[in-house]
């Protein structure tokens, strides 16, 4: 599908959210229809939450402050 292989684990365990092209790549890397990835997932409950993620700037940004402390 023409993707990394992390990328697969990420999918996989919902800690990314596939763009489309993503999604048809995948369909056709299992010979399906793209459909058959989403079928299922409708309403709110299916979204994730909007939370950012820890980034090595955040993590820099506290380990200065506990050293300053």
């Amino acid at each position: 599908a023409d993707m990394h292989v992390t990328n697969y684990g990420r999918v996989e365990r919902g800690e990314a959210n596939s763009e489309l092209h993503t999604i048809v790549r995948l369909a056709t890397a299992l010979d399906i229809d793209p459909a058959q990835l989403v079928a299922g997932l409708y309403g709110d409950g299916m979204l994730p939450d909007r939370e950012r993620a820890f980034s090595v700037a955040d993590f820099i940004a506290a380990k200065r402050s506990k050293e300053n402390t």
